[in-house]
């Protein structure tokens, strides 16, 4: 029996087919220590394991591949990206197909958590928000995610041991570890499909849940359901009891979230004072 050859893989086969060792040169010019180091572009041969490569990071997919489209634009191959236009026309003739009623479909609704980086080990933001999505999965009512900005081998396997789909940026390491220097906060978040290009595919995303701090100036929750996931309900979670001057701020992340905990009782009787 002839082995299914994956149509996503056809097409960057047949695109590589067509593309020119200088215009290869270029795509490698536009990815290199953006989406992909120096270092692991070197070992890639043409423009299919360029592809296949960028797939593989999440940088491209099945549902998923402007970055395909804007790659290919950049070498003024229109007619390449004419192609893969109407492969997500087909993808999505299939999956309209796939979704009728009667059909075998997930239907599992979602939770997003949000951390810089994977971690349930220490007393910080993140990894209290990687315990709390820990223990969540184990309920195994709602698919639980986890946004981070970097998580390493050994945290990656300890997230999908909990039971967590960890999504992470399409981004070089280096460019990694500058975003987490320079943008403490979560302010990487501000622009979800520039480093996280996966979260398009994701569905029926039910709740996304913040640990708030102190020196949050915005929430990242609510540009993450306002570009992303427009039903999704946010959930707060407070542990610092914020002074007078940060209170109408508070007050104001609260109202556009659909439930607050605050974590103890003295912040709990804190935060129904000053909302009250």
């Amino acid at each position: 029996m002839a082995e299914k050859v994956d149509p996503l893989r056809r097409l960057f086969l047949e695109i590589s087919q067509q593309i020119s060792v200088e215009e290869q040169r270029s795509l490698y010019g536009l990815v290199k220590d953006k989406q992909i180091p120096t270092k692991a572009l070197e070992g890639l041969a043409d423009a299919n394991e360029l592809f296949i490569k960028l797939e593989e990071l999440g940088c491209i997919g099945n549902e998923n591949l402007t970055l395909l489209k804007e790659l290919l634009g950049s070498i003024k191959r229109e007619p390449l990206v004419r192609l893969v236009e109407e492969f997500e026309r087909k993808q999505q003739k299939n999956q309209s197909i796939s979704q009728q009623p009667g059909l075998n479909r997930d239907k599992h609704s979602k939770c997003i958590f949000l951390a810089e980086r994977w971690s349930r080990v220490g007393d910080t933001v993140s990894a209290l928000n990687c315990q709390l999505a820990s223990l969540a999965a184990q309920n195994r009512q709602k698919k639980i995610c986890c946004v981070a900005l970097k998580a390493t081998e050994e945290e990656k396997k300890d997230a999908t041991d909990c039971g967590v789909e960890l999504i992470l940026p399409c981004l070089s390491e280096d460019i990694i570890d500058l975003l987490a220097k320079d943008e403490p906060g979560f302010k990487w978040l501000l622009s979800p499909h520039d480093y996280f290009s996966t979260l398009t595919r994701l569905q029926n995303v039910e709740y996304i849940v913040e640990h708030v701090e102190s020196s949050t100036s915005f929430l990242c929750s609510s540009v993450l359901r306002k570009r992303c996931f427009k039903d999704a309900d946010i959930i707060l979670i407070n542990h610092a009891i914020p002074s007078a001057d940060l209170r109408d701020k508070y007050l104001k992340f609260a109202e556009v979230a659909a439930a607050a905990f605050s974590v103890g009782p003295a912040v709990f009787e804190e935060y129904k004072n000053f909302m009250n």
